[in-house]
């Protein structure tokens, strides 16, 4: 139950929601608005059916509105697991790009910093793996953190304060930094990977 949820909460509607708006709201190919609106349909049903023994008058609401009006979700098939369906490769990008999102909201609440305010960031990737990947997503990490502009880059890096961000097995992926200083000086934060 708590796996369900946390999946349905913490991963559906906090974060694929959000990544697919762009592509739903026609900032992209046609093609891959109907894929993101499959995606989303099919990952939807099959949440309310796995949720509904737990949650059962809110799951029939929600599937009677959206999904199948006048059929009820107890007579669905419940859902049976399908390998096909796991990328352990995609897992870890969108991993990734998740920290940085977060991070990148975490700093700006640390320092006091309004998310309606759009920040230049500077990402510097310790390898090209990570960075390879930032530069795949880089417009849902502009979008999601709300950012004027994002810059992602390798090599050496000065600044005076960081976090860590992945704590994969690779621990020379990088750290996420600012310099406090400058944030409230200008308009520019740069955060480093």
């Amino acid at each position: 139950a708590a796996a369900v949820y946390q999946f349905t909460w913490h991963e559906l509607c906090d974060w694929y929601v959000e990544l697919a708006k762009p592509v739903l709201y026609g900032k992209s190919k046609a093609g891959s608005r109907v894929a993101a609106q499959h995606t989303l349909l099919f990952v939807l049903e099959t949440s309310l059916k796995l949720l509904h023994p737990i949650m059962p008058f809110v799951t029939e609401e929600i599937w009677q509105h959206l999904i199948k009006p006048g059929k009820s979700v107890m007579t669905a098939e419940f859902p049976k697991k399908d390998e096909t369906y796991y990328d352990e490769d995609a897992e870890q990008r969108i991993g990734i790009i998740i920290d940085v999102i977060t991070a990148i909201r975490n700093i700006r609440g640390e320092m006091g910093i309004s998310p309606s305010r759009r920040l230049k960031v500077i990402i510097h990737a310790a390898q090209d793996e990570p960075r390879d990947i930032l530069l795949r997503c880089e417009d849902y990490i502009t979008n999601l953190a709300n950012l004027e502009g994002l810059a992602i880059k390798t090599g050496a890096r000065t600044c005076c304060r960081t976090w860590r961000l992945f704590d994969f097995q690779r621990d020379t992926w990088g750290t996420l930094a600012i310099e406090p200083a400058r944030a409230r000086r200008s308009q520019l934060a740069d955060l480093i990977l």
